[in-house]
């Protein structure tokens, strides 16, 4: 009797591990054989300002003060890029600052004037260096002039028949871009 009992636990043995691998299978066979969808998000950047743009200096050579067909002043203004990384300077622009009625900003009265127009004046850029050029991280533009700066000039042509004196003792406000 002792010799049965050892061949039916080793029978039972062998079909508990027959068993046990059957079910492993099914349950691999099933884990494999699973489909599924889900859906998650990534979070993107949004546009980051890469340049500031300062005021350095008046040019005393074109230190105004703008009036119909009279001087030019000039002010020379900083580029710094405040990326992490260079940056390609491309294109530096400038025109006043006006509302949907093309009237200027007042920079003193923190106010829209209607009654003098932007397009009473001409603004320009000069950058006396070619653009465009790789602005390391923290550096500022310079160019090749003495001091290095870009210059912003502001004029107002002569006078075509209109009445500018709306503009007098204003101070226009200037708004520089950089791409």
């Amino acid at each position: 009797m002792g010799k049965r009992i050892r061949v039916t636990k080793i029978r039972l043995g062998a079909f508990g591990a027959v068993a046990l691998l059957a079910a492993t299978a099914v349950g691999v066979f099933a884990y494999f054989s699973a489909t599924g969808t889900g859906t998650t998000f990534v979070t993107t950047g949004g546009a980051q300002s890469t340049w500031a743009i300062s005021l350095d200096a008046v040019d005393s050579a074109l230190p105004g003060p703008v009036v119909p067909g009279g001087a030019v002043e000039g002010l020379y203004i900083l580029v710094t890029n405040t990326a992490a990384n260079s940056e390609s300077l491309n294109a530096l622009t400038a025109g006043l600052t006006t509302d949907t009625a093309g009237g200027v900003y007042n920079v003193a009265s923190s106010a829209f004037v209607n009654s003098c127009q932007a397009s009473w004046f001409t603004v320009s850029v000069a950058t006396f260096g070619a653009l465009p050029r790789v602005v390391a991280a923290g550096a500022t533009y310079q160019g090749a002039i003495s001091n290095g700066d870009p210059e912003v000039y502001v004029s107002m042509p002569a006078n075509n028949g209109t009445d500018q004196s709306a503009c007098e003792n204003l101070e226009p406000q200037v708004t520089i871009n950089a791409s």
